[in-house]
């Protein structure tokens, strides 16, 4: 089921009936391999919009899959939460800064766990 539009006008309610339409504080969508939890936000124009962030489209390419073709992720089952940006990838920054960034080489998350969109 489609999420319904958000006009500018409208105010955002939790509250339900069967007879009008509900915009959902926490908007929920399904999809062939799982849940999303996402929420509304506002874009640099004004306009609210349903967000989902960190939603993987791949499995994280470790051992014998490094460095070749993603393998495509496995459904979770249930509902995920997509309200923060998932792990970023081991990048460069701009050459006048010259530093890594990334998570490769951060021990507080799980190695080369980066195959995720930011926001769809």
């Amino acid at each position: 089921m489609p999420l319904p539009e958000i006009a500018d006008d409208q105010e955002v309610s939790a509250s339900s009936s069967i007879f009008s339409e509900v915009l959902m504080l926490e908007p929920h969508v399904d999809t062939r391999f799982g849940g999303l939890e996402g929420y509304i936000m506002r874009t640099t124009a004004g306009r609210r919009i349903y967000a989902f962030e960190g939603v993987p489209y791949a499995q994280p390419p470790l051992g014998f899959f490094r460095f070749r073709p993603s393998v495509p992720i496995e459904p979770w089952g249930g509902m995920r939460e997509a309200k923060k940006p998932g792990p970023e990838c081991l990048q460069l920054s701009p050459p006048k800064v010259l530093r890594v960034v990334g998570n490769e080489g951060n021990t507080n998350s799980k190695p080369a766990d980066s195959f995720y969109n930011d926001k769809i």
